[in-house]
């Protein structure tokens, strides 16, 4: 059992080498054990090691500059977020004003920095009884209409 959590770990160090290094892209999905909460793997590169952070849960609070989740453990983490944090959104390039509450939500932290990545699946319960609808930022919603009735209403 220690040998195959030992392999899946030499393969997530792996995958995610190219990460910890400025330049490289992140790695597209980390091969972490199933039912994985939180996970940090030290790596080395060239420029020296580095600690990369995975974190998985659901939205409880998002704003602009961290993302807040409660993992399936029971515990909280509050991730930093930057213009730079790549946020994808069931795969689609995303905002974190687009991210809703109870959405299932995976993040990469280097070195315990602000977020690198951040990946959201829209689950059913992330759409709340209050109508909570995702709006794209290309997408403006229909204005109401200011025209007026040029005959009255007759009874």
């Amino acid at each position: 059992m220690i040998a195959a959590r030992t392999l899946s770990i030499v393969f997530v160090v792996a995958g995610v080498l190219a990460a910890a290094a400025p330049g490289f892209a992140a790695p597209t999905r980390p091969q972490l054990p199933t039912g994985w909460s939180h996970a940090e793997v030290n790596v080395t590169t060239k420029r020296g090691p580095h600690t990369l952070i995975y974190d998985r849960g659901h939205v409880v609070a998002v704003d602009a500059s961290s993302l807040t989740l409660r993992e399936p453990d029971g515990s909280v983490v509050t991730v930093g977020l930057t213009s730079a944090t790549e946020i994808l959104i069931d795969g689609q390039p995303g905002t974190p004003s687009q991210i809703l509450r109870r959405d299932a939500a995976q993040t990469m932290c280097i070195d315990g920095k602000t977020a690198t990545r951040v990946r959201v699946h829209v689950t059913p319960a992330a759409l709340t009884p209050r109508g909570d609808k995702r709006v794209s930022p290309t997408v403006v919603p229909p204005q109401p209409s200011t025209t007026t009735a040029s005959t009255p209403l007759s009874r």
